[in-house]
């Protein structure tokens, strides 16, 4: 049986306008993923150079990790150009306070099935051109992990290791860092 084009459209209408919303959703998706907060950042910085973090703590290379993490987010971000000009516009430096291994979960015997790896520190980015403050606080942030005998009863792509707590703390903390440069302004 052949349809007359106009049922033939009918009947497929509810398709297509589906298909052109997903096409649209999907072009502001995209769209959006190239905005930036840069507008947001005061007009005369341009750049931007990262001190290396001071480590008060016990945990070896932490200092190094953050910096790196650190300076990889900046450049992806595009929020200002990173130098290691001495002259630069803008600094970012911090203080690693504290790293904690915090029990979390307990069994009905009271073993510890988790722990929060925290990772405590001060941090500051100031207007070089002005010598100010943008902003000085305080960070707290944490990543999770199983214990040794909790992880034996897992899967290997399950398992939480404290190497993943301490990625997982310093991708948090450097989140908070980067919201920070644009968030008041």
């Amino acid at each position: 049986m052949t349809y007359p084009v106009k049922n033939r459209v009918r009947r497929n209408a509810p398709h297509l306008i589906g298909l052109a919303l997903t096409l649209l959703m999907a072009g502001l998706w995209t769209g959006c993923a190239y905005y930036s907060f840069k507008g947001t950042i005061p007009v005369h910085l341009k750049n931007l150079r990262i001190e290396s973090f001071e480590n008060r703590t016990a945990e070896f290379n932490i200092d190094q990790d953050l910096d790196n993490e650190l300076n990889n987010r900046l450049l992806q971000s595009r929020l200002l150009s990173v130098t290691s000009a001495p002259d630069a516009d803008s600094h970012i430096e911090g203080i690693i306070t504290e790293v904690e291994d915090v029990p979390s979960t307990y069994d009905k015997s009271e073993n510890v099935l988790e722990y929060r790896l925290q990772l405590k520190g001060q941090v500051k980015w100031i207007d070089d051109t002005t010598g100010k403050p943008l902003y000085d606080k305080r960070l707290n942030e944490y990543g999770s992990y199983f214990s040794e005998v909790e992880n034996a009863k897992l899967s290997p792509d399950a398992q939480r290791t404290r190497a993943d707590a301490k990625a997982e703390a310093i991708r948090k903390f450097v989140d908070r860092i980067v919201e920070s440069m644009t968030e008041g302004w």
